[in-house]
């Protein structure tokens, strides 16, 4: 939303219509034209050129089978200067039991921007109130910029 009211063009891609739904009926009339919708899988989706990739609590929910194909996309997708922003779960997150998802150590964040300056990095690893209840969270938020 906060892309959008800044002027930004953006695309925004789910694998739930209901998500996408809601997200229509958030946006400002004046925005539609500046947002366009993608319905898709993680293994399925479809990236173009763009400056930000914003993966906000997104594609740890990815399964590990789609992942390395999913991370190539994004960083083919991101232009030379673009920037990567969001997060990725931790190994010792409670939900790691969980393989339909992915689940890095930070080394293997790390891993995945060698073609990119990181800019911020910061690791999550404690006890949190979630949606779900209580939980711990194991996470890297990282800010990036592509080379």
């Amino acid at each position: 939303m906060v892309l959008l009211e800044r002027g930004w063009n953006v695309l925004a891609i789910d694998a739930q219509p209901a998500a996408i739904k809601r997200l229509m009926e958030k946006v400002q009339a004046e925005s539609h034209g500046r947002l366009q919708t993608q319905l898709a899988k993680f293994a399925d989706v479809v990236l173009p050129s763009v400056d930000l990739i914003h993966a906000s609590l997104s594609i740890p929910f990815c399964h590990p089978e789609y992942f390395p194909a999913l991370w190539d996309k994004i960083v083919t997708a991101i232009k030379p200067g673009g920037r990567f922003a969001g997060q990725l779960f931790g190994v010792r997150d409670s939900w790691a039991v969980n393989s339909d998802m992915t689940f890095q150590t930070e080394d293997q964040v790390r891993a995945l921007f060698e073609s990119f300056v990181i800019e911020a990095f910061h690791e999550m690893d404690e006890d949190v109130e979630a949606a779900s209840g209580s939980k711990h969270r194991h996470m890297f938020t990282v800010i990036a910029r592509k080379m």
